[in-house]
């Protein structure tokens, strides 16, 4: 059975790389691959900014809240994303399976929401001891937004997951789209929380409006192209059922 599912997922997964292939010349294909490369950097890049920032002031309680959203928010919850693209030369390079970059991309975001939780929490206790009000930012709302939008992702992935064995309920291709509909919306606000956080008193604090700039231009660039494959399918998907 395992063996059966396992090789039904496959087969729809090159389907889908092979229809992503038939709409990219050699050309697109290279400038693809070097666009998710460049996205790599950047994801790294922001991620050091922000541990250096924490690093270069005085350690409190709310250094961790920084710390752990563009730990688990930026890097984890981007490249756990990107692991399925078909262009990330990272995952080619270490000649990695459908099944081996489903499962790595299950860990990777795990962590990665469990990350952001926390993060999530330390903002919320830092609040509490201060006696500030919650939610009160543009920052804050839609930061509560993105972290319920993990119930709906979370458990969109896991009947996608097993979408083999529920096929009864609801089809594979169908529980495969609702998921990647639902990261999509998740991930995309989430990164709406990160670019208004570089207008917090914090951020602003430690940075020039030229490096604001700098950074906001670069994690839309991290948004699109993280997004970018799994919007093409699901437009591509609804295309066909619409």
């Amino acid at each position: 059975m395992t063996t059966r599912a396992t090789s039904c997922e496959a087969i729809e997964e090159n389907q889908e790389n092979m229809t992503y292939k038939e709409h990219e010349s050699s050309a697109q294909h290279k400038i693809f691959e070097y666009l998710t490369t460049v996205t790599h950097v950047l994801i790294i890049g922001f991620v050091l900014f922000i541990l250096y920032l924490c690093l270069t002031n005085e350690w409190i309680f709310f250094t961790w809240h920084p710390v752990l959203l563009a730990t688990g928010w930026v890097l984890l919850m981007s490249e756990g994303i990107l692991l399925l693209a078909p262009n990330n030369t990272l995952t080619r390079a270490l000649s990695l399976t459908h099944k081996s970059r489903v499962k790595y991309h299950w860990i990777i975001q795990i962590v990665g929401i469990v990350s952001s939780l926390a993060g999530f929490i330390v903002i919320y206790i830092n609040k509490n001891l201060k006696d500030k009000p919650h939610f009160h930012s543009w920052h804050g709302l839609i930061g509560l937004i993105s972290v319920i939008g993990f119930i709906p992702s979370i458990i969109s992935g896991i009947v996608a997951l097993y979408g083999f064995a529920l096929k009864n309920y609801i089809k594979p291709v169908n529980s495969k789209l609702i998921h990647r509909i639902c990261g999509i919306l998740t991930f995309s606000i989430g990164s709406i929380t990160v670019l208004l956080s570089l207008y917090t008193k914090w951020f602003q604090r430690n940075v020039n409006d030229l490096l604001t700039i700098t950074w906001f231009i670069f994690i839309s660039v991290i948004l699109i192209w993280t997004i970018s494959h799994a919007s093409i399918n699901v437009f591509r998907k609804l295309k066909t059922i619409l």
